[in-house]
């Protein structure tokens, strides 16, 4: 079994050099030495949101799936961490930058443990989606992190183009069906919640 969790950010070619190029020559070498189980980290809904790195991760599938080795895809939503970055960028300049979106996020742990079941099994050759709890709007996450961190940031609305919000909108990145577990990000933000001491 080999897991498969190369990352590459940036422009879409960017990232298609080493996330798509990189599983396919993992996965020549996995056929090479009889590798029985390919498991493909991912992510909800990329096949939606017309975005160069979600066209790379598209791709990166497309190998898993026509490659010789068995496979299975899991797909996660937004982590709770990229949340944390996508919040804390903009309120150094006083800002909480907040565009129409619908998010599930996931505690990257709840990922990790659906992730360890699926590669201990046998190959589904298909995906398996984990997500958070529940469905929750931008906004409110935000208020939630502001809130939390005692930040004063001004949320301003964020327009974002119509091919990309429109998606984002309607739930493009929020699963139909999952594996949900794991706290909410108001608990991960909480001082009682999980990972305080």
């Amino acid at each position: 079994m080999v897991i498969d969790a190369a990352n590459r950010a940036g422009t879409g070619r960017q990232a298609a050099r080493v996330i798509v190029e990189g599983t396919k020559r993992l996965l020549a070498a996995e056929q090479r030495v009889g590798v029985a189980h390919h498991v493909a980290i991912s992510i909800v809904g990329i096949e939606r949101v017309p975005y160069g790195y979600y066209a790379a991760k598209v791709a990166q599938e497309l190998a898993v799936r026509e490659g010789a080795v068995p496979w299975t895809i899991v797909r996660a939503t937004l982590f709770h961490e990229l949340l944390e970055m996508a919040y804390s960028a903009p309120a150094r300049a006083g800002l909480l930058l907040v565009p129409d979106i619908q998010l599930q996020p996931v505690d990257p742990r709840h990922v990790a443990q659906v992730l360890a079941a699926i590669a201990e099994d046998e190959p589904l050759n298909a995906w398996e989606q984990v997500a958070g709890p529940r469905v929750e709007r931008f906004g409110d996450l935000a208020r939630i992190w502001r809130t939390t961190t005692g930040r004063s940031a001004l949320a301003v609305p964020l327009r974002l183009p119509r091919r990309l919000g429109r998606p984002l909108a309607a739930g493009a990145l929020v699963p139909q069906e999952a594996v949900t577990g794991g706290p909410t990000f108001a608990q991960v933000r909480s001082p009682s919640g999980p990972g305080s001491s």
